[in-house]
């Protein structure tokens, strides 16, 4: 029997503000349109993209609805999101468990933190190489202040700064449904989401290597017309959402797996807390 899959459809928009409103429309309703807001500048230059599947294009406007243009994809794929652990002390897994209280934080306030094995005073900081024949670019950034996340392990054990183990976790054994769920709690605390990234973190020197595009090359050898915003948003896209996902050598143990949102506006505090629905459905408690 040949398997039929959903197609999907997209809207290209020159301002944030406008993908933001149409996004909002049916993100509540139809949820897999929430991780595919891609932000202009960094993932695709002076472009705000929405993408959905055919069954959010009903709620769409008639307008928008002709507007939308079928993706086209070389091939149906997959990929395994697996099973995580979040380390947090006991008090802190039953308050989620029984009232959905979850608190994410910020990359400034990884250099915060007391404990040493945790703490990361240049997290979202790394240097970023463009190259192309004859020209290479290297820059040095600073990014996710526009970020909130949740940190997570693919180890059910954890260590901590005086050797002892931890005594329980937070497994959360859905995770699509899980960052899902965080989405709308955000957006609840009247925040909007521009991106979404789950995934392993990487383990380097925090250098990140890409290519130029030719555009790009162009452009800097004419030197003409260039702002500080342009200048930026070429390592900016070089690097993509690795940046968010690059921790030094020394932390490997860690076996880090991490929830990234890209918000606005900025968040203003080094953490978040949110109350997420049906916070079982989700995870569970387990003893170490």
């Amino acid at each position: 029997m040949e398997q039929k899959f959903e197609k999907v459809y997209s809207l290209t928009f020159d301002t944030q503000e406008k993908a933001a409103e149409v996004l909002d429309s049916m993100q509540y309703t139809y949820k897999s349109a929430l991780y595919n807001y891609h932000m202009g500048g960094q993932f695709t230059p002076n472009q705000f993209i929405v993408t959905f599947p055919e069954g959010a294009k009903s709620l769409l406007s008639e307008e928008l609805q002709n507007q939308a243009t079928e993706c086209v994809f070389p091939f149906q794929g997959g990929y395994f999101i697996p099973t995580v652990y979040r380390f947090i002390e006991e008090q802190y897994v039953d308050a989620y468990l029984e009232t959905g209280t979850l608190q994410l934080t910020t990359f400034k306030r990884c250099g915060k933190l007391e404990d040493p094995l945790r703490k990361d005073g240049m997290e979202g900081e790394c240097t970023i190489v463009g190259v192309s024949e004859g020209m290479t670019m290297e820059t040095h950034m600073r990014m996710g202040d526009e970020a909130l996340m949740l940190c997570t392990s693919l180890a059910a054990q954890y260590v901590d700064k005086n050797g002892e183990k931890c005594n329980c976790a937070l497994e959360i054994f859905d995770v699509g449904g899980f960052v899902n769920a965080c989405s709308k709690a955000i957006i609840a605390k009247g925040y909007h989401i521009k991106n979404v990234q789950i995934g392993p973190c990487f383990y380097s020197k925090k250098t990140i290597y890409g290519e130029l595009m030719e555009e790009e090359v162009k452009k800097m050898g004419k030197n003409e017309n260039l702002t500080l915003e342009d200048i930026f948003a070429i390592p900016q896209r070089v690097a993509g959402p690795k940046a968010f996902f690059q921790k030094p050598i020394e932390k490997a143990s860690e076996m880090e797996y991490r929830m990234v949102w890209l918000v606005y506006p900025n968040p203003q505090e080094d953490t978040l807390l949110i109350q997420v629905e049906n916070p079982k459905k989700y995870a569970r408690k387990i003893s170490l």
